[in-house]
């Protein structure tokens, strides 16, 4: 970082505190700083939505500023650049309640040496790079966790918990809620005589299908190999059935490249008074009723 410069956006409305920060941190040459300053929140909002910062020195004093609301408007700008909060007032609680709102240090001025500034920016543009990506990491391991690799839809565990929440919400409410079970029927067949690598094609295409005919409240998720199941929220049982024989006819019409037609059976049920365990296995039976009467049908419970 020695070599780069860092570009300071400092929201200052004292002309001669401003002018006081410029000549301490210009005294404190290790670095080059590249010091923006505005004297009020909207210009510096407006310069931070413009992007290039890499630290925001904020004067908790502004005029028509309440506190650490001025705090809040700069973080929601922009979470990703640290704020140093600049202020008048020795005041330890108000410290504390900076920091817990997302603020990189508390400094008093007056207190505070070009060299203990210098090191506040530096620490600040550290510690926030490493919780952004820190946030990056757990947000990519949340969604390797719950994503299906292949078709890049839900996968099982994802689905049990946003099931499990909408039976809650679907109870509380008196929604009617229903899912629809489907299995691709012969998909063996697809793969030992065409391999896996068609497949995984059939697998994708069919999600593809699905994902673009379903709404936008609905889930779609990869139960298992050829299995999926869509949690489909206030919809009723014979609403679901209508939706479901729509998906079938939609997936029996189509041609896949190789494979030719490719059919599925289907099994809805809608929520009782009963378990998320047991409103699964009434799902799981009607799909298999629909496979053992004949195939490419749509059964309910």
């Amino acid at each position: 970082m020695d070599s780069t410069e860092i570009a300071v956006l400092l929201i200052e409305d004292n002309q001669d505190d401003a002018l006081l920060i410029q000549r301490d941190l210009s005294r404190a040459a290790r670095i080059s700083y590249n010091i923006i300053h505005v004297d009020g929140i909207s210009k510096g909002l407006e310069r931070l939505n413009s992007g290039g910062i890499d630290v925001v020195l904020l004067d908790l004093g502004l005029p028509g500023n309440q506190g650490l609301s001025v705090l809040e408007e700069v973080q929601a700008q922009s979470m990703a650049v640290p704020v140093i909060v600049l202020t008048g007032h020795d005041d330890d609680d108000l410290a504390r309640e900076a920091i817990q709102k997302g603020a990189q240090d508390y400094l008093v001025k007056g207190q505070v040496s070009g060299n203990l500034l210098q090191r506040a920016i530096l620490y600040a543009i550290e510690r926030k790079r490493a919780a952004v990506e820190l946030k990056r990491l757990n947000e990519l391991l949340e969604h390797q966790a719950t994503t299906d690799p292949l078709t890049g839809i839900s996968n099982r565990l994802k689905f049990n918990e946003m099931l499990e929440a909408e039976i809650q919400r679907s109870s509380r409410y008196a929604l009617p809620l229903s899912l629809i079970m489907f299995d691709i029927d012969f998909f063996k067949k697809v793969n030992d005589s065409h391999g896996h690598h068609v497949g995984d094609r059939v697998l994708r295409e069919i999600v593809a299908l699905v994902r673009d005919n379903i709404r936008v409240n609905d889930l779609l998720a990869r139960w298992g190999g050829e299995e999926f199941m869509i949690m489909a929220t206030n919809t009723t049982l014979e609403n679901a059935r209508l939706f479901a024989e729509g998906l079938r006819l939609l997936i029996a019409q189509h041609s896949f490249q190789e494979v030719g037609n490719v059919t599925c059976s289907f099994g809805v049920a809608r929520l009782i008074d009963d378990s998320q365990d047991q409103f699964i296995q009434r799902v799981d039976r009607a799909m298999y009723d629909a496979k053992t009467r004949g195939r490419n049908r749509v059964e309910i419970v």
